[in-house]
């Protein structure tokens, strides 16, 4: 397609609005001319033509003023277009000369400064360029009109906005040990870059309970960090969760820690703080939340798992509430029978001034009937959620999980207070006792190395087992007796008779037979102290706290060295943010189907179905019995002496 300029473009208008304006014209004196031997029937409608004419003829002559003015318009676009053209070509020149490598680094910050404030010159041209008021440069190319006349005749012209977003951008500041390092500009790339190149620098903090990452850089954009869901992370608001399916348990999610409410990633620091623990109890073979030990495999075990309460600090806890008609709501706990609705969550309401806050706000609700009406007289908060205010609206939605809401769905209810530092407990203490023996599993078969009476299996006598058999195991006795100088041995030891260190020939000698002695050293334990001339203060006061203003506790030369002991809790796991459903068991713990099944939602604690099992002592079985190798009193025995079973 070809292109002509401006002035081209409006000759060729001009030309066809002088032809349409000449032809209106001939027109007009034709009609004139035959005016006066027309009938008299016809001079109404030949008024009427030379009207239309006369209109057209006036409006063509304000076209022609019109495209002056757009033809202005366009020449001042050229106009800017040249001047920007000019200067790009002397940033390509910059461009050129900085890709120099044997440029000193004071020309390299001359060449930048000069690029810079060329591309300042050339942004002002972009954005700033007008014509009789009006930008040269429009959202959109060709969205202005231009009337051209009577009868809608029309045109469309316009000049639109130029991208230019990869070469000028927004401030940034210049990486230190750069040319003009420190500096602000708006190039993306300076000249330099070409051959000093951009420098992207991350650093990684592992701590014992935190992970810290950070990244700067001289590129022309922000610094951010932001984590993404991936091979089982997620991240539910500011929690890390680590999902992973457990041979037992199946689909397990554990929380393992928090997004740093200051290093949140937004200045190019980002820190996740991990949790003490994140051990989930009973759905592994870990002991404790560490992971450093394993339960060892055992015949039968008894394994005792405890938590404590889990406590959050918040900001914006929601503390007291008001109905939809103004009257305050009576806040405290409800006693089981009289909650009309339980566990209901509340949600805020859309489109009011202000944030939403943060977590899930749960409460029982109790209501009466005032007037004909279900109103609510009573709420226990069981979760008020985090950095809310008052006079922001929630509403009760129609259900919670199965559970109906009645008619007090949709009321909205008005926050009148809430409570900051407050301490919220969100899961509390269980312990669980698990009991039973460990059986072989399903398609295990073979045979032990013993005899159905627990001696070495000789000549295949070995004893059998199979799928559901209780596994056994060969528990042979060790006797330990007392050790004796061989023949032939004899001599004297480093000590004499009573034991101590021998001095002038006392040592204790000894012959064949003798039995054979030690001496036996005493390692005293005794307290560690600071030496001579050793002074300071610890990290923490008298009372084992870290250190605040200056109490921290002082040690001087001869004082027994102390250290502050920290404790680490564990707590319970809870369904997260979003997730709610059935378990396959009811509200007793029996199997279960359908609406019979528990219900749970976020912020409930976990709950697992315990089958009981009871342990025994391990018993002969039928048609077993033999002797042992000891006698009724334990010791090795022969013959008839031996112990029956």
């Amino acid at each position: 397609m070809a292109n002509i300029g401006p002035t081209t473009a409006f000759y060729k208008v001009e030309t066809s609005l002088t032809r349409t304006h000449n032809e209106v014209g001939n027109s007009r004196e034709r009609i004139a001319a035959g005016k006066q031997s027309a009938h008299a029937g016809d001079r109404a409608s030949n008024s009427a033509m030379i009207d239309a004419f006369r209109l057209d003829h006036v409006s063509a002559k304000a076209g022609i003023k019109g495209a002056s003015v757009v033809m202005g318009y366009l020449e001042t676009g050229m106009r800017t277009i040249g001047s920007a053209s000019t200067l790009l070509a002397r940033l390509q020149e910059l461009a050129v000369l900085g890709a120099n490598a044997s440029n000193t680094f004071e020309e390299y910050e001359m060449i930048n400064a000069e690029a810079e404030g060329i591309a300042q010159e050339f942004n002002r041209l972009m954005q700033g360029a007008t014509y009789k008021g009006k930008d040269i440069f429009v959202d959109t190319a060709g969205s202005e009109y231009l009337s051209m006349g009577a009868r809608n005749a029309e045109m469309t012209f316009g000049l639109g906005k130029i991208e230019y977003s990869e070469l000028f951008d927004v401030l940034r500041e210049v990486g230190a040990g750069l040319p003009n390092g420190g500096q602000l500009v708006n190039l993306v790339k300076l000249p330099s870059d070409a051959i000093l190149g951009n420098s992207v620098n991350f650093e990684t903090i592992v701590g014992a309970d935190f992970l810290e990452i950070a990244v700067k850089s001289n590129l022309g954009k922000a610094d951010i960090l932001t984590l993404q869901d991936t091979a089982g992370v997620t991240i539910d608001g500011n929690v890390v969760s680590y999902t992973f399916n457990h041979p037992t348990q199946g689909n397990t999610k554990v929380a393992i820690g928090e997004i740093d409410a200051t290093k949140n990633g937004s200045q190019g620091l980002l820190k996740i703080n991990f949790y003490p623990d994140a051990t989930v109890p009973g759905t592994s073979d870990l002991a404790n939340g560490d992971f450093s030990a394993t339960m060892d495999e055992v015949i039968s075990y008894t394994e005792i798992l405890k938590t404590v309460n889990i406590e959050r600090t918040r900001n914006g806890f929601i503390s007291s509430l008001k109905d939809k008609n103004g009257n305050a709501i009576t806040m405290g706990a409800i006693a089981d029978a009289d909650r009309t609705y339980k566990n209901v969550e509340l949600s805020y309401k859309a489109g009011q001034a202000g944030t939403a806050g943060m977590g899930t706000v749960r409460a029982h609700i109790q209501t009466a009937t005032i007037g004909g009406v279900e109103t609510i007289t009573n709420m226990e908060i069981i979760d008020g959620g985090q950095n809310f205010r008052a006079n922001e609206i929630l509403v009760i939605p129609a259900r919670t999980g199965i559970n109906f809401n009645g008619n007090i769905a949709g009321d909205e209810i008005t926050i009148t207070n809430v409570a900051n530092n407050h301490k919220h407990t969100v899961t509390q203490a269980r312990t669980t006792n698990t009991f039973g023996n460990q059986t072989w599993g399903p398609g295990e078969s073979g045979q032990y190395n013993f005899d159905a009476n627990g001696a070495p299996a000789v000549g295949g006598n070995n004893l059998t087992y199979a799928a559901g058999d209780i596994k056994k195991r060969s528990v042979e006795s060790t006797v330990q007796v007392k050790d004796t100088w061989g023949t032939g041995e004899s001599g004297q030891y480093s000590f004499d008779a009573t034991g101590a260190p021998a001095v002038g020939g006392n040592n204790l000698t000894y012959a064949a037979g003798d039995i054979k002695k030690r001496s036996v050293e005493s390692t005293v334990k005794v307290k560690d102290t600071w030496g001579t001339g050793e002074s300071g203060q610890y990290s923490f006061d008298a009372t084992g706290a870290p250190a605040v203003g200056g109490n921290n506790l002082t040690y001087a030369a001869g004082d027994i060295k102390k250290r502050s002991v920290e404790s680490t809790i564990k707590v319970n796991d809870t369904w997260g943010v979003g997730e709610s459903g059935f378990y396959n068991f009811d509200a007793s713990g029996a199997p279960a189907t359908g609406a019979s099944r528990l219900a749970y939602n976020a912020g409930d604690i976990k709950k697992q179905q315990v089958v009981g099992s009871t342990t025994g002592n391990l018993t002969w079985g039928d048609g077993e019995s033999g002797f042992y190798d000891f006698d009724a009193n334990g010791a090795p025995a022969t013959g008839a002496a031996r112990l029956a079973y």
